[in-house]
């Protein structure tokens, strides 16, 4: 659901296999992160475990816009779009 809600209203695209495949390829990359950070976070440098999945998350979430937007909308960050709708 998250992929359809992206690719339509967020970037507004149409939606592809190729898409969900690299949607995928993030979501796998912030959650192996997210886990390595928590461990850095909780284990390492000793922050309070309430308080390291808000960090997680403020780091993470817009590492994870950037990359989905590179990807969805090409590397020159949008320019590259072609809508779904035409506009007339």
């Amino acid at each position: 659901m998250a992929f359809y809600l992206n690719t339509h209203f967020v970037f507004d695209l149409s939606v592809s296999w190729h898409k969900l495949f690299q949607y995928a390829l993030i979501y796998i990359f912030q959650y192996i992160t997210g886990l390595f950070l928590i461990v850095l976070l909780v284990d390492i440098l000793e922050i309070d475990g309430r308080l390291a999945p808000l960090i997680n998350v403020v780091l993470l979430t817009p590492i994870t816009f950037l990359m989905n937007r590179r990807f969805f909308a090409g590397k020159s960050g949008g320019a590259s779009v072609i809508p779904r709708h035409s506009e007339n």
